[in-house]
């Protein structure tokens, strides 16, 4: 655990002041990363939402309405998972904030205390805090947008499965009609035949 009682610079240990160094850089590097992670997997969600949804909505490929619910419920599923995502990264990136502001504060007490550094911390936290809960707003909103569409395509599914049903009972039943008519017709050829 870092000490927060020392008041200056130089009554750091150089050992101690060097380790902090290499925590506050390991501290750093980390959040820049996961700010990273978070960047890139936020932008790799909505590219894989934009081809999946130009896929569906194009003409290009004929998709049956089965493979479309079932497409929904991928866009679905990664909705709610990016969502979880996102809260944790976000959650991480203001936990590190926090480490960050705690490690140089112990590197530098006095500069710490009379600058506008810790305005800038909680400007960090805030910010994180922000995009975390707009990012899962708009996950969530997603999501139920997916879900209605998802129940729209079933219900298109079920209307075509009844329109198929009563074609296929009409062919059937213009077959029967049919072979009366074919036996109607070759007995009265037959009659006139004899």
């Amino acid at each position: 655990m870092i000490n927060n009682s020392q008041s200056t610079n130089e009554d750091n240990d150089p050992n101690e002041r060097a380790n902090l160094e290499k925590i506050f850089d390991f501290q750093f590097d980390s959040l820049k990363e996961t700010s990273k992670v978070l960047e890139k997997g936020v932008s790799f969600y909505f590219i894989i939402i934009g081809i999946v949804l130009g896929l569906i909505f194009s003409n290009k490929v004929d998709l049956d309405q089965i493979a479309k619910v079932k497409i929904f419920n991928f866009l679905v599923a990664s909705s709610i998972f990016t969502t979880l995502c996102v809260f944790v990264l976000c959650w991480s990136i203001i936990s590190g904030v926090i480490s960050l502001r705690a490690t140089l504060k112990s590197l530098t007490s006095d500069t710490f205390d009379n600058s506008s550094i810790n305005l800038f911390f909680k400007r960090g936290i805030i910010s994180s805090i922000l995009i975390g809960v707009l990012c899962s707003i708009f996950m969530i909103y997603i999501f139920i947008y997916f879900h209605q569409l998802k129940d729209h395509f079933e219900t298109l599914n079920n209307e075509n499965n009844q329109i198929i049903d009563k074609v296929n009972l009409n062919k059937s039943q213009d077959t029967i009609n049919v072979r009366l008519i074919d036996t109607k017709h070759l007995k009265s050829s037959q009659d006139t035949n004899q």
